[in-house]
């Protein structure tokens, strides 16, 4: 290979040759004693040993049952090495040979570890087998807990295991099965019961697969349904979005799945939120690739040629990358390798097929490999090596890419090839195999590949690019470019980013910061004072609009309005100048402005100028700066997305965007541009990014013009730029999706940044899509009628339309509201409008019976009432359930609770309630006594639920029967509980008894009804039963119960209330006879017949019961104070009574 530069290492000396930019060096984290051990041990190969390193700065070797951890970088000083102290666990039982792809070490693998800020790092690993093992902390070996992946996957063995922190682990088998792994700390408090979870990621297979799942065949197109062999099915590697840095985590996770020639991507929104986005097949378009570079399309035909995908990354941009290798049959010995980087968007969220978003390839660009040449045998198949038998077969190869350069790194157990993807220089390679040593590991740090050898232990690659081995200092020309333009910090700015896309980063830094010389990089907290970033904030956002409206001057048709010295060349380094066809011209531009944008937040980041941002005030708002930029990203998104759309909605975008620029001329925006006949209104219109909102509103006017016109909706139109603003849109959803991280850093105190998708009347386009949502609503009749037309296609057509602008809608809502203080008056009020828009979008969905959409968009923006609707529309109480759990932190058993109440379904809120409810449903319940006593015998709570019927029926005063029978039901549920002091119960039902007793007479005799007199007090019905109307012995009757009533009044009232009721009943029962007209020569005869007597008799004729003191009746006996002979004769009653 003379055409590489070859890099020999040894233990002792790490050197290149002259021409080599790479540097080896040994890296000062040592191996533990333990490892060393492993390593010394006579039979190493025998013993499977396998390792990995991880970005956070924990590594592990597996040998045999045994796990090593370690961890070798500090975590005080970024990646600065550890001293070793290595901890040793027991991996499950296994036939069959544990590898380290199986486990996965991390600090903040769950939630909870992430919001403890754990310091203790746990571990999972899985046997080939699927035996789960979980540790939660790695210094505990014994606080351990076992599991089985699902039954979904008994049979499959398990392949790799990568960490997507802190949802968990992604399990891959070697059936092309995926499982999602996490733990769930609420059963870790529940004894005997393992906190570990496994579910396997299902494809949908229909496009309605059970509320909320996402319609994916819908969207995506029918899935393949081929039949694969296992060997062909089986996955290669699993890839995750990564962190900006190792103290961040990216919600949602999405992963890519690469099997054969084919690409699954998945999102992982929470712990039961996996979404499945589509599967992509790239044989055809590979094989196309190389037939076009090696051979002869005329005689080369697909079948003679062999793809094999051997390794997918993912570059700084998040854009897949690919390392490919091809064989053609004819030439068995002549394989070719090369990096592909495909087009950003495969998975396009508008609906279309790929075939509709890449009607040529979804290849974006090619790097033939042409200094790598290996035969068919040394790639594919195991050689050994004397020392080491099975510890360095040659494996095929992996990559890696750096992800702040170009850089990129292939390898196997014994080499490691360096590609730069800007420029076509010659490979350079690091070869292991020639000093004996292989490979165990490697990982990124920085921007140094870390490499795990067997000899060597830990070595740092470092790759000197041309900047970092310059001077530290500016030239004299930049210099002098300063000094001339010390008032012009955008021209400095704008230099500064020439220099860093031209792969000078360290001029682009230094001119940085001798432009805005207060930049740090350190943190914040080390700056002592506060500084004044209006300056920077006002440069960094008009640069930024530069880069969106630039004038194309690589485009001859603009020469004439371009100022050379404030020209911004956005072509990018070795690009070939040529220009392009007319038809892809105003893409490519877009390509490159979006190309030069990123590369302008990358630099911000790289040099500390995005710390360093604040915020801009403009109309007396202050607008965040990075949301600002945000925006203009967005709307270059927009663009774009626009432009991919011509080809098929071609006729209404052309004339829409001719009203925007007729409306332009009207102003005079367009002077100077519209007398040129060479441009088109495309090329004008898609030249201002920042403006591209105007033309939203023009899309609608479009569709009212043509209805004023025709007198009726035009379905097609209207589904057309519906399918335009919901596909554009989603481009906008997924961006911010992708970067959540830059969103929430991006907010500042008292803002009042609202986004401009979220802005209304003419300066935004919520507006624009409410109004179309009407017109669909409007348009296709979906009105209270709307079910007497029974066309169930038409209605999943339009329901899917309603539903993909209602999701947009709303989203503009939400990502409005983050942005506000919760305790803020608008925070209230415009939560109040997102609820009543919120409804407004998803209720046409359930009147045309699109349960499914509605329930989707429901969870997703958390309407409780549509999706109470949905699940009674449906009778489907097992979602109920499980929504009370999924949002159980946000109240939706009470809200379910409150809607039973309100529709008058007190039955159904009882008898529905589960055992996780019962807490919850008592707490509503307290303030609803009436229902509280049913839920609690329904618990079997007897004892609790006669409490409760205790105090209803005290505080029922309307209705005699109403308390009688709630006062009986808590007598008997006080029984049921074994509790048999239930006297109190039966004073309070006497009373009940005694009024129910009452004879009309006594009633008419106090003006009252049976039917509608109240519960009476103790004291009124006594008042009653001795007011006198009737007969002797019933008077006898009515006597002796108001004495019982005083009885009971002394035990459960007052004293003081007994003794005026008693004192009340005898001085009635004295007065009923007529003292002065007896004779007291017979006086033993007059009092034995008087009332007072037989009622004295009758009543104390019980030892127990004793009359009261005589002086205090004669105290209270107004007749016996008025009438000496009265008083006589109770003195003398008094005497014979006792």
């Amino acid at each position: 290979m003379s055409a590489k530069s070859k890099l020999n290492i040894s233990s002792n000396n790490f050197h290149g040759n002259s021409s080599s930019s790479l540097v080896v060096k040994d890296f000062p984290s040592k191996l533990p004693y333990r490892i060393i051990e492993a390593l010394s041990t006579p039979n190493l190969a025998s013993k499977n040993l396998t390792a990995r390193i991880s970005r956070d700065g924990w590594a592990w070797f597996v040998v045999g049952r045994k796990l090593f951890i370690w961890r070798y970088l500090d975590d005080t000083i970024s990646n600065k090495p550890k001293t070793t102290k290595c901890y040793e666990l027991l991996l499950p039982a296994s036939d069959i040979a544990h590898k380290a792809e199986l486990v996965c070490v991390s600090n903040s693998m769950t939630h909870y570890q992430q919001q403890q800020q754990s310091r203790f790092p746990s571990a999972i690993a899985v046997s080939p087998e699927g035996s789960i093992r979980y540790w939660p902390s790695i210094f505990q070996e014994n606080d351990v807990y076992d599991a089985i992946v699902g039954a979904d996957l008994n049979g499959q063995e398990c392949q790799i295991l990568i960490d997507i922190r802190p949802l968990g682990c992604i399990l891959g088998t070697t059936t092309n099965s995926l499982a999602h792994i996490y733990v769930d700390y609420r059963s870790r408090q529940e004894p005997n019961q393992s906190p570990i979870i496994c579910h396997t990621l299902k494809i949908p297979q229909s496009l309605f697969s059970g509320i909320g799942r996402k319609f994916s065949s819908f969207i995506y197109g029918s899935l393949p349904t081929a039949n694969y062999s296992a060997e062909s099915r089986q996955i290669l590697r699993i890839i995750r979005n990564e962190p900006l840095d190792d103290n961040d985590d990216v919600l949602p996770v999405f992963i890519l799945a690469l099997h054969n020639c084919s690409i699954q991507k998945w999102i992982i929104e929470d712990y039961d939120g996996e979404n499945f986005c589509g599967r992509i097949d790239l044989e055809k378009h590979l094989k196309e690739a190389f037939i076009n570079k090696f051979w002869d399309r005329t005689t080369t035909h697909h079948n003679q040629i062999s793809i094999w995908i051997m390794d997918i990354a993912l570059n700084r941009f998040n854009e897949i990358m690919l390392l490919v290798m091809c064989n053609n049959s004819d030439v068995p010995n002549d394989n070719h390798f090369a990096l592909f980087s495909l087009m950003p968007d495969l998975y396009p969220l508008d609906g279309s097929p790929l075939e509709s978003q890449y009607s040529s390839s979804p290849i974006k660009s090619a790097r033939y490999l042409t200094d790598i040449r290996l035969s068919f045998n040394e790639l594919l198949l195991q050689s050994r090596s004397p020392s080491a038998p099975s510890l360095s077969q040659n494996r095929q190869f992996n990559l890696i890419s750096m992800m702040d350069s170009q850089i990129c790194y292939i390898f196997n157990s014994t080499r490691i090839y360096k590609v730069n993807l800007n420029n076509q220089d010659s490979i350079e390679e690091i070869d292991l195999e020639s000093m004996n040593d292989f490979l165990f590991g490697v990982n990124r740090i920085d921007q140094n590949l870390l490499l795990l050898t067997f000899k060597n232990g830990f070595l740092s690659v470092e790759c000197q690019t041309a900047d970092s081995v310059s001077s530290k200092q500016l030239s004299a020309s930049d210099r002098e470019f300063i000094h001339s333009n010390q008032t012009d910090k955008l021209s400095l700015l704008k230099r500064a980013l020439q220099f860093f896309m031209k792969d000078d980063k360290t001029r682009a830094e230094l001119l940085v910061h001798e432009t805005f010389p207060f930049i740090r990089t350190e943190p914040a907290a080390e700056i002592k004072q506060p500084i004044n970033t209006t300056e920077l904030d006002a440069t960094v956002c008009a640069l930024s609009t530069n880069i969106c409206d630039q004038i194309p001057h690589a485009d001859p048709r603009w020469s004439t309005f371009i100022d050379n010295e404030n020209c911004f060349d956005l072509q990018q380094p070795n690009q070939k100048q040529q220009e392009p066809p007319g038809s892809v011209i105003i893409g490519t531009q877009l390509e490159e402005k979006i190309l030069t944008h990123n590369s302008f937040i990358e630099l911000q980041k790289r040099t500390g100028i995005w710390d360093s941002l604040t915020s801009l005030t403009t109309f007396k708002s202050i607008l965040p700066t990075k949301l600002i930029l945000c925006e203009h990203s967005e709307k270059l998104l927009v663009c774009m997305a626009l432009w991919k759309l011509h080809p098929h909605y071609g006729t209404i975008l052309v004339n829409a965007i001719k009203k925007v620029l007729d409306k332009r001329k009207g102003t005079g925006v367009l002077k100077g541009f519209d007398s040129h006949s060479h441009l088109t209104n495309q090329d004008l219109f898609y030249r201002e990014v920042t403006k591209v909102d105007e033309l939203f509103w023009q899309l609608v006017e479009i569709e009212e013009t043509q209805f004023q016109t025709g007198h009726t909706y035009d379905e097609q139109l209207i589904i057309s730029i519906t399918d335009i603003m919901t596909s554009v849109f989603a481009e906008v959803c997924r961006y911010r999706q992708i970067n959540g991280v830059i969103y929430q850093s991006a907010v500042v105190a008292d803002c009042d940044y609202v986004p401009w998708s979220s802005e209304q009347r003419i300066s935004g386009v919520r507006d624009v899509w409410i109004k179309q949502f009407d017109l669909l609503i409007r348009c296709f009749r979906v009105d209270a009628q709307c079910h007497m037309i029974g066309d169930e296609e038409r209605w999943i057509f339009v329901g899917q339309k309603l539903a993909d602008l209602a999701d947009i809608i709303l989203d503009s809502f939400v990502c409005q509201l983050g942005y506000l203080n919760p305790t803020n008056e608008k925070f209230a009020t415009l939560r109040r409008a997102f609820e009543m828009i919120r409804y407004k979008c998803l209720e046409p969905l359930l009147r045309i019976k699109q349960y499914d959409r509605a329930a989707e968009l429901a969870e997703k923006y958390e309407d409780f009432d549509i999706l109470i609707k949905i699940c009674e529309a449906l009778d489907n109480q097992e979602q109920l359930k499980h929504y009370s759990q999924r949002f159980a932190e946000k109240g939706f058993a009470e809200y379910l609770f409150e809607w039973y109440l309100k529709e008058g379904k007190q039955g159904k809120m009882l008898s529905s309630s589960t055992t996780a409810n019962n807490q919850k449903l008592d707490a509503f319940l307290s303030n609803h006594d009436s229902l509280k006593w049913l839920h609690q015998l329904h618990s079997h709570r007897y004892k609790e639920a006669s409490s409760t019927l205790k105090k209803l029926g005290l505080f029922e005063e309307n209705c005699v029967a109403r308390r009688k029978t709630m006062l009986s039901i808590g007598k008997l549920a006080l029984i049921a509980s074994g509790d048999t002091n239930y006297s109190d119960f039966d004073d309070q039902l006497c009373f009940l008894q005694y009024q129910s007793d009452l004879s009309d007479s006594l009633l008419q005799k106090n003006g009252l009804d049976r039917k509608t007199m109240s519960v009476f007090p103790p004291k009124q019905l006594v008042d009653i039963l001795i007011s006198g109307v009737e007969g002797p012995n019933e008077e006898l009757k009515n006597f002796q119960k108001a004495l019982e009533i005083a009885e009971i009044v002394e035990r459960r009232y007052s004293i003081d209330l007994h003794r005026q009721i008693l004192f009340k009943i005898w001085q009635k029962a004295f007065e009923k006879d007529e003292w002065s007209k007896y004779c007291t020569d017979n006086l033993e005869l007059f009092i034995k017949k008087s009332f007072f007597y037989q009622l004295a008799i009758t009543y104390y004729g019980d030892e127990s019961k004793k009359l009261p003191d005589i002086e205090a009746l004669a105290e209270n006996f107004s007749l016996v104070k008025e009438n000496q002979k009265a008083a006589y004769f109770l003195r003398a009653a008094y005497e014979m009574i006792l």
